[in-house]
């Protein structure tokens, strides 16, 4: 799902709007509320494992 979803940023250049577009799309059976969760944590995940890698590289 993320490589999917990755492709579909890369895609999207840029633009917030063509990307939600492209998410909306490319899960049909998803509920948005429940895709903007997932998402949400994915990007916490993301963000606090960019933050440990800092760390260590700072270490």
């Amino acid at each position: 799902m993320i490589e999917r979803v990755e492709a579909m940023l890369a895609a999207a250049a840029g633009s917030l709007a063509e990307f939600r577009e492209m998410l909306l799309a490319g899960f049909p059976g998803t509920d948005a509320g429940d895709l903007a969760n997932v998402m949400a944590q994915a990007m916490m995940a993301a963000h606090a494992g960019g933050r440990a890698a800092a760390e260590d590289a700072g270490a």
